[in-house]
């Protein structure tokens, strides 16, 4: 027990009654640690302690309940999920000395300071093309870290599958197919790739009166079977 909670005389059963009501109430409004303390005039690690002696236990947002080595490992999936230190510590009311203590406990280093030029350096990166996967291996955080980051600044994300490319300036959507039906973007403009798909074809002729043309008298037909070939224009 503190010195704060000891000077308020929270003690014995009115203690044990102060657990119970904070616990119904952080069930059944939604309340947040330092929102309780703030309402009762308690500190909010006084408050997480109430909290776990009124019997509540969560593995997520304050993960109350749980025993140090419990608690090490939680804060070691969410540092590697993105979160930072001090998110940790506000969540869980836990003071950062002791969060970080926690985490190395896990085997995690703590992450070079992500400062505002950084943050901006990754999106400035998205933007003109870099994937989510490659911004979280050149900065050192997982996937899901570097994607939270995108996210705080404001960015809006490629949909998957997407191809990496700079988002338009103006915010419109990029126009990705030229004009037209598409089939001559999608098939790299080869005009034979089309007649090859459409099956096989007749003899050429050139028009009678075309300029650079020089026509030519049919063959003999072509045997049963066989596909006739067109006499190149000279």
């Amino acid at each position: 027990m503190d010195k704060h909670s000891q000077a308020g005389g929270l003690r014995g059963h009115r203690r044990r009654k102060l657990a119970a009501a904070l616990a119904r109430r952080f069930q059944a409004e939604g309340l947040t640690i330092h929102q309780l303390a703030a309402q009762i005039g308690r500190r909010p690690g006084t408050v997480r302690r109430l909290l776990e002696e009124g019997g509540l236990r969560t593995d997520d947002g304050p993960c109350l309940g749980a025993s140090d080595l419990e608690l090490s490992a939680l804060l070691a999936r969410r540092y590697r999920d993105g979160a930072s230190i001090a998110d940790l510590s506000r969540d869980t009311a836990i003071d950062r000395r002791v969060v970080r203590r926690l985490l190395g406990a896990a085997g995690i280093a703590p992450r070079p300071h992500r400062s505002p030029d950084h943050v901006a350096a990754m999106v400035e990166q998205y933007r003109a093309g870099a994937s989510i996967r490659g911004l979280a291996a050149r900065s050192g955080l997982s996937y899901a870290g570097a994607r939270s980051v995108l996210l705080a600044a404001g960015v809006r994300l490629r949909s998957r599958g997407h191809p990496s490319a700079a988002d338009p300036p103006d915010g419109r959507p990029r126009q990705d197919t030229p004009a037209g039906d598409g089939r001559e973007h999608l098939l790299g403009g080869v005009p034979w790739i089309l007649s090859a798909l459409a099956g096989p074809r007749r003899p050429l002729t050139a028009p009678p009166d075309h300029p650079n043309t020089t026509r030519h008298e049919a063959g003999p037909a072509a045997p049963p079977g066989t596909t006739s070939i067109p006499t190149p224009i000279q």
